[in-house]
């Protein structure tokens, strides 16, 4: 099941919370640089605590933490984030939260903004890097106005736009249109199914940026491609998802035989989850990049 959508539920302007007992050591402490000087980053989308806490011992850089990650991914609960950031906090991989209301497209009705507007101001609260947005209009243009309420909301957190921007079919000018609403970076596949696949666009759009804004490369991003892919495109930060899971059974000494949902029927004893050995290949294959 889903995990129930933020809702201003922290009070007090801030939440308190608790100091971590132990940090975590990474053998590269620094992110190693291009010959530009540009640094590569690796971010990892994460479905839950646990899985963020692996990222970060397998050397991600960045978590991108979300709810529902078979459907996409959905705005995590306050709990989920409040224990990730708390989990990572002593560590140097920053968090960045999901904001979306819920499955299927990217138009939303004033009261899904209004909602995504306080699930911002509360990861906000709770201390989070950054906040991973996006809106549509019917017709697959950018949403200006809603963009910049929630980019205005955010601040000083950073902002990512999701790969709602793929669905645009004018991908410079969506762009441009990112650039001047204050958006930080934009995760895009190139508008393929892979960014493998998308190779072409990103270098166009990463030449296009010149430095105003950052494209992350997702879809598709593994070991296997993550240096082809960084020396096709000239982008620097990648994102992974399930190229860097594992399935996990339970621990349970019995197995549930009644369905908690429809596409994990009959699974109910085992879940995808974050691997720290493979976020580790891919932060060594991406960062070893020359």
């Amino acid at each position: 099941m889903a995990a129930p959508l933020l809702r201003s539920v922290v009070t007090g302007g801030a939440v308190a919370l608790a100091t971590c007992a132990c940090t975590w050591a990474h053998t590269d402490q620094q992110r190693r640089a291009t010959p530009s000087g540009a640094r590569r980053v690796l971010e990892a989308c994460v479905g839950d605590v646990e899985s963020a806490v692996e990222a970060m011992r397998g050397g991600a850089d960045r978590v991108e933490l979300c709810a529902d990650l078979g459907a996409g991914g959905t705005t995590p609960s306050v709990g989920t984030i409040a224990q990730v950031v708390q989990a990572l906090q002593h560590s140097r991989t920053k968090v960045r939260v999901l904001i979306r209301p819920r499955p299927g497209d990217f138009v939303y009705t004033t009261r899904e903004l209004e909602a995504m507007k306080e699930d911002v101001a509360v990861c906000k609260r709770l201390g989070v890097d950054g906040v991973v947005v996006g809106v549509l209009r019917s017709d697959g243009t950018l949403d200006h106005r809603a963009i910049r309420e929630l980019v205005e909301t955010a601040r000083p957190l950073r902002v990512t736009c999701h790969r709602a921007f793929d669905v645009c079919l004018d991908k410079e000018s969506a762009l441009e249109q990112l650039v001047d609403l204050g958006v930080d970076a934009v995760l895009t596949s190139g508008g393929k199914t892979s960014a493998w696949a998308g190779r072409d666009m990103l270098e166009k759009l990463q030449e296009q940026a010149a430095g105003r804004i950052t494209l992350i490369a997702g879809a598709g991003v593994s070991e296997t491609n993550a240096r082809a892919l960084v020396e096709a495109t000239g982008v620097t930060e990648l994102h992974a998802g399930s190229s860097v899971q594992s399935e996990v059974l339970s621990s349970a000494r019995t197995s549930s035989r009644i369905a908690m949902g429809v596409s994990d029927r009959g699974r109910e004893d085992r879940r995808m989850a974050t691997d720290r050995r493979k976020v580790a290949a891919l932060a060594e294959e991406l960062h070893n990049t020359i």
